[in-house]
């Protein structure tokens, strides 16, 4: 399921009549890399407004930096959209200081998948060493 998801971000047909912007191309390409789809990160563009505080998110799914410093940067990231005003959540998925959210559904969702991934790779290794 996942790897259908990832090909329609990445398919050029759909980017084409819906084109992304330069910031959710390199998104797209992180997932890509994260879901273990075969896809090459690119340069990181410019980031303006609200793609600054989707920049951790970005990093870590693209490879460049580790979960550690993911963590702590989400943080940052999560507290500081929370508080300002100048960038509006208009769907209030992501929170802001009008509407602010009580927890990061990104966070959250790229470490479960993380988790799940060692899980699995634990319980292969278990299993070769076991044959």
């Amino acid at each position: 399921v996942v790897e259908r998801y990832v090909a329609l971000l990445l398919d050029p047909s759909i980017n084409r009549s819906f084109p992304h912007t330069k910031f959710w191309s390199a998104y797209s390409q992180a997932i890509a890399i994260f879901c273990g789809v075969p896809a090459t990160a690119g340069p990181k563009p410019k980031l303006v407004g609200y793609e600054k505080f989707w920049e951790p998110y970005l990093d870590f799914m693209a490879g460049s930096i580790s979960r550690e410093d993911f963590s702590a940067r989400a943080a940052t990231s999560f507290e500081t959209r929370n508080q300002q005003s100048r960038c509006i959540d208009w769907l209030n998925l992501d929170g802001d200081g009008k509407k602010p959210v009580k927890w990061d559904f990104r966070y959250a969702s790229i470490l479960r998948k993380t988790e799940q991934d060692a899980a699995g790779n634990s319980l292969r290794a278990e299993q070769s060493i076991s044959l």
